[in-house]
């Protein structure tokens, strides 16, 4: 902020806001002046560039995703519901005009409503790994799909013999846009 600050520290109570500062003073402290323009850095939005210049981009071709993730299980007793927090890498393997090939990994944590599966606890740990293709259907948009391999485990935190797993592959498919 360029320009003078002073407090109203001592000022009338009782007055609820500041008054507007003149236009002669606002003129003279815009950004639009000569010397503000000059001084001031060039900012560059990471969406102008695409997501090899955002702030989740490592380099170009991979990307850090964190990501929200609900599953529906179906057991013998209780079905339940999985929520879960991931964290992962994403890399693009190939490139050929608009579609391009990728893979990725994520690990992270679950909370289950009911535990999962059973005799297991509802707290798990939740391990995916992940192939497929997104096809760029406009400038900002791209088709996804894709196979998915989930492994859902509580690493024996109540010992070994409450340690049953999930083992699911399956099929994805989604829009993503911005990138």
């Amino acid at each position: 902020m360029t320009g003078l600050a002073r407090s109203n520290a001592f000022s009338d109570p009782k007055r609820s806001f500041a008054r507007a500062p003149s236009a002669t003073l606002t003129r003279g402290l815009s950004s639009t002046s000569a010397y503000t323009r000059s001084a001031a850095p060039k900012i560059v939005s990471p969406s102008r560039k695409g997501l090899r210049n955002s702030v989740l981009s490592l380099r170009d071709g991979l990307v850090l995703t964190a990501t929200q993730r609900v599953y529906y299980v179906s057991q013998r007793a209780n079905d339940s519901l999985i929520l879960g927090l991931t964290a992962g890498l994403r890399a693009r393997l190939y490139h050929l005009g608009r579609a391009t090939i990728f893979g990725e990994f994520a690990v992270g944590i679950s909370d289950t409503s009911v535990a999962a599966p059973p005799r297991g606890t509802r707290f798990n740990y939740l391990a995916l790994g992940a192939g497929g293709v997104t096809v760029r259907v406009a400038s900002r948009a791209h088709l996804l799909a894709g196979l998915r391999l989930l492994h859902l485990s509580n690493a024996s935190l109540k010992g070994p013999g409450r340690n049953p797993d999930i083992e699911a592959v399956g099929p994805f498919a989604g829009l993503l846009l911005g990138s």
